[in-house]
């Protein structure tokens, strides 16, 4: 369905969503706890009848947020699931990801389930932007920093679209220059980035 569709079609949104949540559906606890804002005397109920109780006062008001497993577990326990289904779309994924990072493990900067960063020109038989299921090339760097998730910038050594640099941070629709996201390497040098809405 994703690769039937274009990129701005609802189906292939619907159908990333599927591929990527059911995975974590899957390998969600079959346990839920339960919250409850509560005054501190009606607290006391509560943990006589329950287990697994952590109190936590809410000092302004003088209630507590009490959580806990309900003894009644069955009540509150998630169907349909399978740890094991998880555990496999895990370790194919870290299979796949093997290749790259024995071939390549003199070069890679980082590599995750469908994107490389590498430090020379990969192959192009090994990648396709276009293509489910296949290694995203992600540019070739000569040097790089990625101080977060979904956050990175480098000096780019084979350049890309006329850039000798790129930095991508998610949310952030006009990027910094790669010396200003270096300068939070350094301690107390605070990177300040303005979104305009």
């Amino acid at each position: 369905m994703r690769m039937k569709s274009p990129r701005g079609d609802p189906k292939n949104q619907i159908a990333k969503l599927l591929m990527n949540s059911t995975y974590g559906r899957f390998g969600m606890s079959p346990i839920f706890e339960r919250h409850e804002i509560v005054s501190a005397s009606d607290s006391e109920d509560i943990i006589n009848d329950n287990k697994d109780v952590d109190v936590q006062p809410l000092p302004s008001s003088g209630n507590v947020i009490v959580s806990y497993s309900p003894n009644d577990e069955e009540d509150f326990k998630l169907k349909d699931l399978s740890v094991a289904i998880s555990a496999a779309i895990a370790a194919y994924a870290r299979i796949e990801m093997s290749y790259y990072l024995v071939k390549y493990e003199d070069y890679i900067i980082c590599c995750d389930t469908d994107g490389i960063k590498v430090t020379f020109d990969l192959d192009s038989k090994e990648i396709d932007d276009g293509k489910l299921g296949m290694m995203k090339y992600e540019y070739c760097f000569s040097v790089m920093v990625s101080p977060g998730a979904k956050m990175y910038g480098g000096l780019l050594k084979v350049p890309y679209k006329g850039l000798d640099e790129i930095v991508k941070i998610k949310g952030v629709k006009k990027p910094i220059s790669y010396y200003h996201l270096s300068r939070i390497l350094y301690k107390d040098n605070p990177v300040k980035v303005v979104q305009e809405i």
